[in-house]
């Protein structure tokens, strides 16, 4: 005797392939934008650390240049040497920069740009370096 056949109805609305691509697209798509986010972040972070380390040596540049006069008063003045040498270290290292004295420090702010890799269309951010050197007469006590 003949076995009966079996009629088995397939839907065709459950046909689940190709559904993993769209889910697969926009986690590519976000995972790109973090990773563009950081890296754009950590070039910003470490050209303001550059700049910053550029002010600080051409403050302490400055803060060196000690009027010797003053010394022999016993007091720490600064002239326009200090500024003259702040201004000729930041242009040694191609930089430009405001430079200032307010008592016995010299403080320096450099400006410069940093350019985005990923997200290039933003255009150029721009970023500061400022420091502050504290001419001192000799060594009294430790500062807080």
């Amino acid at each position: 005797p003949a076995q009966p056949r079996r009629i088995t109805a397939r839907r065709l609305d459950t046909d689940e392939r190709g559904e993993f691509l769209p889910f697969v697209l926009v986690m590519m798509t976000a995972v790109l934008l973090v990773v563009g986010f950081t890296v754009d972040a950590g070039r910003v972070l470490g050209a303001r650390r550059e700049l910053n380390d550029q002010a600080s040596q051409a403050a302490l540049a400055g803060a060196q240049q000690v009027d010797g006069r003053s010394l022999v008063m016993g007091t720490v003045e600064l002239g326009p040497a200090a500024i003259e040498a702040a201004q000729a270290y930041l242009a040694a290292q191609g930089l430009t920069g405001t430079v200032w004295i307010e008592g016995d420090s010299v403080i320096v702010e450099t400006t410069g740009t940093v350019d985005p890799i990923m997200f290039f269309g933003m255009g150029s951010k721009e970023i500061t370096g400022t420091a502050t050197a504290r001419a001192v007469r000799g060594v009294e006590e430790a500062e807080t």
